[in-house]
């Protein structure tokens, strides 16, 4: 499963997607060491192989991204640019943080 979170002070919304980009779970985290945890736990509940797709992962996501790499998860960082077409398809009104981390895992 591919998991692609959109990054943001306080929280963190992730997207699990199948290998044909169907959602398959969705979820929202405080962006924090016990969010991170809970995150983690949450994804690992899910089962098979995992990649995360962040975005964000020199800012916001930075903690996140070392956090699953200290626990052995393969980490992408997804540029915003690659994610903007996908966006825009996505949206029909308005932001949605959840919109977001499915537009990152689609990527």
């Amino acid at each position: 499963m591919v998991f692609g979170i959109d990054t943001h002070k306080e929280t963190l919304a992730i997207c699990g997607v199948d290998e044909i980009g169907r959602q398959k779970a969705a979820m929202e985290f405080p962006n924090s060491r016990s969010g991170n945890a809970a995150l983690l736990d949450w994804a690992a509940a899910l089962g098979g192989d995992q990649l995360f797709a962040i975005e964000g992962s020199g800012g916001f996501g930075r903690a996140l991204a070392l956090y699953l790499a200290a626990h052995q998860q393969t980490v992408v960082e997804v540029p915003p640019g690659l994610t903007t077409r996908e966006r825009r398809h996505l949206r029909s009104r308005g932001k949605s943080d959840r919109g977001d981390a499915l537009a990152i895992a689609r990527v």
